[in-house]
């Protein structure tokens, strides 16, 4: 059996799929926004907060 691996582009209609691969709490709450935001803002958003920001930059094409 052959594993077969797509790649896409994070996109306003991808979103949802990378929702479900981050699962509910968002890769250790992280919203993968670690190396996107300045330190002290992620040290002062809660891990909703953060998938939020995720969201916002990916549904508004600045990713």
């Amino acid at each position: 059996m052959e594993n077969i691996i797509a790649i896409e582009e994070a996109s306003p209609e991808r979103w949802s799929d990378l929702q479900a691969l981050f699962g509910e709490k968002g890769a250790y709450g992280a919203g993968a926004t670690y190396f996107r935001i300045r330190r002290s803002e992620f040290a002062s958003r809660n891990g909703n907060e953060r998938k939020e920001i995720m969201g916002d930059l990916i549904i508004s094409g600045k990713h």
